[in-house]
C-alpha cells in the first residue's frame, strides 16, 4: 500500500505549481524519509521518486528541505 500511495503521489507532483506544493511540504517529506529509512526496497524506491518529484515540484524552495533528505 506504501508503494502505491508513494506512486501516486508522484503522478500528483508531476503537474503541481510550487506555491501548492509548498503547502503540504513539510508534512510530506516528513512522511516519504520514514518511508525511505524504514521501508522494503520496493517501498523505498517509491519513496525516494517522490521525494524527487516533491523537489522537482518545489523547485529553489525546497533548499531548506535538502539536509533532511540526506
Amino acid at each position: 500500500m506504501q508503494a502505491h500511495t508513494c506512486a501516486a503521489l508522484t503522478n500528483f507532483l508531476e503537474n503541481t505549481e510550487p506555491e501548492i506544493a509548498s503547502l503540504y511540504s513539510e508534512g510530506l517529506l516528513e512522511k516519504l524519509v520514514l518511508v525511505v529509512q524504514n521501508g522494503i526496497s520496493i517501498i523505498k524506491e517509491n519513496g525516494v521518486t517522490a521525494i524527487a518529484s516533491l523537489a522537482e515540484a518545489l523547485k529553489e524552495k525546497f533548499q531548506p528541505h535538502f539536509t533532511a533528505t540526506l
